[in-house]
């Protein structure tokens, strides 16, 4: 068996004291090679030989930090020979204490007979004993298979407690979870999984699976992020077509002073301008709810509350007219009939007065520059009077 092995993960095993290596320039039948001792204290005595023909020279090719090829000679109970392709000859005794438990494991199953029930169970108790529970459910597993006649009660509980531990359990756990739409039940089941055995094959699946309900819940706070933000747009809509329905009353409530006071011009004209500006900041209101809407929903609903506030906003520069006529202030009244009109060019009162005011203007009081289609729509008007 041939391994790919970095010098950082056994530079440090392959100077220790148990480090041998065989002498190139000894023939297989040469005494036993030397065995470098790990003593920072001991002074080693210069070699007799050339670097190269130095039974320990090829540990420095390790030094160099390069990528060596190994290959495993005998893997033994408690340990393993390597030797190195690079350096013919060149042995090391590297014992499983100094190697990773996963090193290990590959090692033993490596050496195990694949068609035996009982080794496969010793390498799932050897796993089990460093806790690598995934492995060791696959061994047992192995183990059940190549039972006969039958696997024993204690090999299908051995089998069983892998399971627990391995995560297999909380891995269908965590699936059964999400098929019920508890994503971060099912997170934490498959959490658990990784910080188990954190190699395992259960591992990787719950991997793929955190992977999947992280989408999810990111799909799933944006769309929340979003209700919440549109909810937040169907608030502050509300609230200014709220205001806008207060300023629309508050307005009303100004003309009906005007009315009341109708007797005291400069108090009516004072409610009439109230009115009005009333009126105009709650067409503002309606205005800005609709941006915030976007235009896509309420239209009905502001187009409605817009008509009605323009249509108050019209009578209310006809009252505000009306007052500068009682005032004989013709032309203030003209310019108001003139700002009613252009709001609602149909308004029956405003077309009214401004031909009262035409024909006042014609009578010598004042001289009025009246729209050649003003006299048009007060001939309408007229005419839809008397038909009514």
């Amino acid at each position: 068996m041939t391994r790919m092995v970095r010098i950082a993960s056994l530079l440090g095993a392959l100077v220790g004291p148990w480090a041998v290596a065989q002498d190139r320039s000894n023939p297989p039948d040469a005494p036993a090679p030397r065995v470098r001792q790990d003593d920072s204290n001991s002074k080693q005595d210069p070699p007799e030989q050339e670097p190269a023909d130095d039974p320990l020279a090829w540990e420095l090719f390790f030094k160099s930090g390069r990528t060596v090829t190994m290959e495993v000679v005998e893997v033994r109970d408690e340990s393993v020979v390597l030797t190195v392709r690079d350096v013919p000859g060149s042995q090391a005794v590297i014992p499983f204490s100094e190697l990773s438990d996963y090193t290990v494991y590959e090692l033993l199953a490596s050496r195990s007979d694949p068609s035996s029930s009982e080794a496969h169970e010793k390498l799932g108790d050897w796993a089990m004993s460093r806790m690598l529970y995934s492995f060791a459910l696959e061994q047992y597993a192995a183990a059940i298979d190549f039972a006969r006649p039958r696997p024993s009660d204690e090999l299908l509980e051995k089998a069983n407690k892998a399971s627990r531990l391995s995560g297999a359990d909380a891995l269908a756990r965590g699936e059964s979870l999400m098929e019920e739409g508890r994503l971060a039940d099912a997170r934490d089941a498959f959490l658990s999984v990784v910080q188990n055995d954190a190699r395992g094959p259960a591992a990787d699946d719950a991997r793929e699976k955190l992977a999947e309900i992280n989408g999810k819940l990111h799909a799933g706070r944006v769309a929340m992020i979003e209700d919440q933000h549109k909810q937040a747009q169907v608030r502050a809509v509300d609230d200014r077509l709220a205001k806008a329905a207060d300023l629309r009353d508050e307005g009303d409530a100004a003309r009906q002073r005007g009315f009341v006071h109708a007797e005291s011009l400069s108090q009516a004209a004072g409610h009439d301008r109230d009115a009005i500006d009333a009126y105009a900041r709650a067409l503002r209101a309606v205005d800005t709810a609709e941006e915030k809407m976007g235009g896509s929903e309420r239209t009905e609903q502001i187009d409605e509350l817009r008509r009605s506030i323009r249509g108050r906003l019209a009578d209310a520069y006809v009252d505000l007219g009306r007052t500068y006529m009682m005032r004989s202030s013709l032309m203030q009244a003209n310019k108001y009939m003139g700002m009613a009109l252009a709001i609602d060019p149909n308004n029956t009162s405003a077309l009214l007065l401004r031909q009262s005011i035409d024909e006042t203007a014609a009578g010598g009081v004042s001289v009025l520059r009246v729209r050649p289609d003003a006299r048009m729509r007060i001939r309408n008007a007229l005419r839809r009077l008397r038909r009514g």
